[in-house]
């Protein structure tokens, strides 16, 4: 495995490049679904051998092999789903007590992925258009804004119920509490936004708030916040402006 640049290092995990290449990969990990219908297959055949001894008789054995496996299949495959984990937990022990570094290697492994798949979440956000976030349902719209915030850096964040509170996130920091309001749509932003997150920032003693959104900001908007601590930001910009 080649080490990504700006990943997870093999150092980092107390073992080398060479004991990556030479830590043996779980065989059962990587074959799962294989496993998953060779099992199933087995069960099928076992199956169809009874029947047939039973019944003497091979378009019978295969007609009720059929039948009962379509209605075994809702308690059979959860059982071999467990079964598939079980064995592969095992595995993954065995392994580690014959190659101790394995253990390393595997999170390592792991780390590496996570790591693409964040990478690619993050490239999904960057090329979204900014007609996107003005067409974009506010569920899609805040996860969107969350992704970004992740991607700039910032782990330390939590959603929050926008009913109840006003807000959509709250970025936690050393400085403070920043509240995040998302406001989806094409239509301007009003006062009223601004006014409930003063509110907001009162009950929660945050340091200050941000309006996520792609429409423009009403000119009431921009004279109310002009002395408070509240921003108006572009979603594809969140990445750049919050810095807290």
């Amino acid at each position: 495995m080649v080490e990504i640049a700006d990943g997870p290092r093999v150092a980092d995990f107390g073992i080398t490049q060479e004991d990556l290449e030479r830590a043996p990969c779980l065989f059962l990990a990587g074959h799962r679904v294989a496993a998953l219908a060779g099992a199933y297959l087995a069960v099928a055949a076992a199956l169809f051998a009874l029947i047939l001894g039973a019944s003497g008789s091979y378009p019978a054995a295969v007609f009720f092999t059929v039948i009962t496996l379509a209605a075994a299949s809702v308690l059979l495959l959860p059982l071999l789903t467990l079964v598939l984990c079980a064995s592969e937990r095992a595995e993954e022990r065995w392994l580690c007590s014959r190659f101790p570094k394995l253990s390393a290697c595997l999170a390592y492994r792991r780390a590496v992925a996570e790591h693409a798949r964040t990478a690619s979440r993050a490239a999904n956000a960057e090329t979204r258009p900014h007609d996107w976030w003005l067409s974009a349902p506010r569920d899609a719209f805040v996860e969107a804004a969350r992704m970004e915030l992740e991607r700039s850096g910032r782990a330390d964040l939590r959603v929050v119920d926008h009913d109840a509170t006003g807000i959509d996130l709250v970025v936690e920091a050393a400085a403070g509490a920043c509240l995040v309001r998302c406001e989806p749509g094409a239509v301007e932003v009003g006062a009223a936004v601004g006014r409930e997150l003063v509110a907001a920032i009162a009950d929660r003693g945050a340091a200050r708030a941000v309006i996520v959104t792609a429409a423009p900001a009403a000119p009431a908007l921009a004279a109310y916040i002009a002395e408070r601590p509240i921003t108006v930001v572009a979603p594809w910009q969140l990445d750049t402006i919050i810095r807290i």
